[in-house]
Formats: C-alpha cells, structure tokens, sequence
C-alpha cells in the first residue's frame, strides 16, 4: 500500500488528500446547524446597553440586501417561533 501511495502523482495525492477531507467535512456536520445560543441574560443586558445600536426595520433590511456582515442580529422570540422563521442571519438567544 505504501509503494502504490509513493507511486502515485503529485495531483492524485492531492485528489485523495481533498476526498479525505470532504468526507471529514460531510461526517462532522452542517455548520449552518449553531443558529442557537444560550447565554446568561444579565451579562446579555448589560452588553446591549453599552455597545448596542438599535436599527429600524427598513435599515436592517438595507443592510442585508447590501451584504453587510458586520452586525449581530439577536432573535429574542421563543424556539417555536423562531423555528418557524428566521432571518438567515439572526442567532436566537433564550431569555427565560
């Protein structure tokens, strides 16, 4: 086995190398799944007061229409909810 691996070219080595790691990507999971955080809501409280902006919905949406990546949009609804919709962007945070 080690002869054959020795034997082969530079871009089959480099063929194996990508299959191996696609396949450790595909085993390892969906990174779109982490759209739910759970954080202490004092600490959460005290965040948003000294370094917050709060936008109107027009302003948001022009942002995300623009591609703006540069912001955290907090979802605070329940789980049922949010799980019914979502804007793509928004992380849910529990507060009860």
């Amino acid at each position: 086995m080690k002869n054959y691996i020795m034997n082969l070219s530079g871009s089959k080595k480099l063929a194996i190398v990508g299959l191996i790691l696609g396949l450790v990507a595909v085993l390892l999971g969906n990174p779109y799944d982490n759209t739910y955080a759970k954080v202490n809501v004092k600490e959460l409280s005290v965040e948003a007061i000294r370094d917050s902006e709060i936008i109107n919905v027009k302003e948001l949406a022009d942002w995300i229409i623009e591609g703006r990546v540069d912001y955290r949009l907090v979802d605070l609804r329940d789980e049922e909810a949010f799980k019914e919709y979502f804007i793509p962007t928004a992380v849910n945070i529990q507060t009860s």
